[in-house]
């Protein structure tokens, strides 16, 4: 088959097949898979940045082959351009890169961070950058130049398996929340103090600062892959709380809950505003103890409207969220 109608998708994980087989059928290209390992697992960011960096490379010396190459994760496509830019490659296809996430940092390390980045978004190697969040984009715009107004897009995420999963009923009344990235566990925990609910947090030990842990509170720091999934699958409700609202994250954690059926407690804010409605989720302020408390006491007293946001969030994530939407839209920004 000719180059023209070949497309790479570099990841850090092997894929589903349905998001194969949806960018194949929505732009017509033959697409091939590049990626590092296939099992998840808790790796330092050392050793993800290496991986990223080797995966980039690889695709500087494939890149002739392919008339489109889509990064999964940011940082391939990052380490790409910077292997580009060095390398002064002259020859290159379209490239997209998914899940940019910037979070300005200080000092010197700041100052790299902030270069890195910037040049990324100014070069010519790079055609797309995408942000699961709206609001991000106006501020990658306000931070980098209003001139990469065509450059800079936002596209709603989409994580999960396809429609096979269904709304599942927990064998134990539990809530869950999980992650570890830009997380307010803190506030969460000391809303549950008194409470009779239980709760359970899957997260890293640098999340939890609180020393006093109410007994109905359980963390769990080796919850990753199948058995993160199945906290949530298995929980009554997921609460995300987030420190900053404005920062992206908790999107993944949002979606697969809604993938199964779950109702959701979620920090008010930007980097939400996208993906949550009142048929669904409850929104608090953002540090609010009562606002929380009142919420979890709310979804755990009221069995009737339980039942409808349960069955809501399934709806909603099957309609708008599964991976195959999200392959879709991935497809369109490839063809546009």
């Amino acid at each position: 088959m000719e180059k023209n109608q070949n497309m790479l998708v570099v990841s850090l994980a092997r894929l589903d097949s349905i998001v194969i087989e949806t960018l194949e059928r929505k732009t017509g290209l033959k697409c091939t898979e590049l990626y590092r390992y296939t099992v998840p697992t808790r790796v330092s960011a050392l050793k993800r940045h290496i991986d990223c960096l080797v995966l980039a490379y690889r695709v500087v010396t494939l890149r002739r082959k392919y008339k489109a190459i889509v990064y999964w994760q940011q940082f391939i496509g990052l380490y790409f351009n910077l292997w580009c830019t060095i390398l002064f490659i002259r020859r290159f296809p379209q490239s997209i890169i998914l899940t940019v996430i910037y979070m300005k940092r200080y000092g010197n390390v700041g100052k790299i961070f902030h270069s890195f980045f910037k040049l990324a978004f100014n070069s010519k190697y790079i055609d797309k950058l995408v942000c699961h969040a709206s609001n991000e984009r106006i501020y990658y715009l306000d931070e980098f130049g209003h001139n990469l107004a065509n450059k800079v897009v936002f596209c709603k995420l989409g994580e999960g398996l396809n429609h096979k999963d269904c709304i599942s009923e927990p064998e134990e009344k539990y809530f869950f929340s999980g992650g570890s990235s830009n997380r307010d566990y803190t506030t969460l925990i000391k809303a549950f103090e008194g409470l009779d609910q239980k709760l359970i947090i899957a997260c890293k030990p640098e999340n939890i600062v609180v020393h006093d842990i109410p007994a109905n509170v359980s963390v769990l720091y080796d919850a990753y892959g199948v058995a993160f999934s199945n906290l949530i699958q298995n929980a009554y409700a997921v609460i995300v709380p987030i420190q900053n609202p404005n920062i992206s994250s908790g999107q993944l954690v949002l979606l697969n809950a809604m993938r199964f059926g779950k109702c959701l407690i979620v920090t008010a804010g930007n980097c939400m505003c996208d993906y949550i409605n009142e048929d669904y989720a409850i929104s608090v302020q953002a540090k609010s103890v009562d606002e929380l408390r009142e919420a979890v006491t709310f979804m755990a007293d009221n069995q009737d409207q339980y039942r409808q946001m349960s069955f809501n969030a399934y709806n909603d994530y099957k309609g708008q969220y599964s991976v195959d939407k999200y392959a879709e839209r991935i497809a369109d920004l490839v063809r546009n």
